[in-house]
């Protein structure tokens, strides 16, 4: 699939009466441009052996025109402000890979694999912000880890009159940062989250009694 989509311009109104700084006044009343994107995908959904495995994987890129980003902006000493700005080229390229099992009729697995890459392509400084604060070259995007993983495992089997049902789950992220300079001091490290929980469901279905330990790692 091709495609391509569009998000409308504005204008900051957060910190124009904050800062006497000529600079950041003058950055204030320039206007935020719009978004342009055009992303590419292929993929393949299949379904094999009778529908007990479902594998699911796609490749992609998006190409950036003038992204729309939040970054801090210094208006004062130890004050700081998040303002929306542009960042003149960037892209988004990765895989996603689905898998979807049922070796045993009361047992379900599933995994989901994401690789991401999403970089700054342009070192102009940031519109009309502020000339000591630019875009670097291959600076990673906000919120965008590199290695996404989920795993989960569900075994459900008739117990008395009703349904025992045991999950586990784990979930892993890679390292990702808060922010476009990529600073040190907003970042979050890589970390891996895993869950367990027990239920049983009575014969008419209504009713389900269940315990849960979230964390089971306690990072």
């Amino acid at each position: 699939s091709v495609s391509t989509g569009f998000k409308s311009g504005g204008f900051n109104g957060s910190f124009i009466g904050a800062t006497p700084d000529p600079i950041l006044v003058e950055a204030q009343l320039q206007p935020i441009k719009p978004e342009q994107v055009t992303a590419f995908e292929i993929g393949e959904k299949a379904s094999l052996f009778d529908g007990r495995l479902i594998v699911n994987g796609s490749l992609f890129y998006s190409d950036y025109r003038n992204e729309q980003v939040f970054i801090l902006v210094p208006i004062a000493p130890l004050v700081a402000v998040n303002i929306l700005t542009n960042a003149k080229k960037a892209h988004m390229m990765g895989a996603d890979l689905e898998l979807l099992g049922k070796p045993l009729d009361n047992l379900t697995l599933s995994a989901t694999l994401g690789l991401l890459q999403s970089k700054i392509d342009s070192n102009e400084p940031i519109g009309g912000t502020a000339p000591d604060l630019i875009f670097d070259h291959g600076h990673q995007l906000p919120l965008s880890p590199h290695v996404t993983l989920s795993t989960y495992a569900d075994y459900k089997t008739p117990l008395w009159d009703g349904t025992l049902d045991l999950q586990v789950s784990a979930n892993y992220k890679s390292h990702q940062f808060f922010d476009l300079i990529n600073s040190p001091f907003l970042t979050q490290r890589a970390y891996w989250l895993e869950n367990a929980r027990i239920g049983y469901t009575f014969n008419d279905s209504q009713w389900e009694v269940a315990g849960f330990r979230r964390n089971i790692g306690g990072q």
